[in-house]
């Protein structure tokens, strides 16, 4: 929840494109952590960074498939990703 606030500005100040790539970016480094998690700490810091990452994608995708997408299919998509993140979290 707290890394939407920081996405939003991030949407606004860099665009969508490079705010995905930040979700991607942490996404990829948490799941390195967690991986390798020998800790209890490591697994925590991992956890964190996914967490931000989701926060990241959820802001940023949704806006740039309704900017990218064809005006007849722009409600389906952003359904469709909304369908994806909830069987991800099942």
């Amino acid at each position: 929840l707290v890394s939407s606030f920081f996405a939003s500005k991030s949407c606004t100040k860099f665009g969508r494109r490079l705010t995905m790539q930040a979700a991607s970016v942490f996404f990829l480094i948490g799941v390195v952590l967690d991986a390798a998690a020998r800790d209890l700490a490591m697994l925590i810091i991992g956890r964190i960074l996914l967490g931000m990452g989701v926060g990241f994608a959820n802001q940023a995708v949704p806006l740039f498939l309704s900017e990218i997408a064809p005006v007849r299919i722009r409600g389906a998509l952003n359904i469709l990703f909304q369908l994806d993140v909830t069987i991800g979290i099942l």
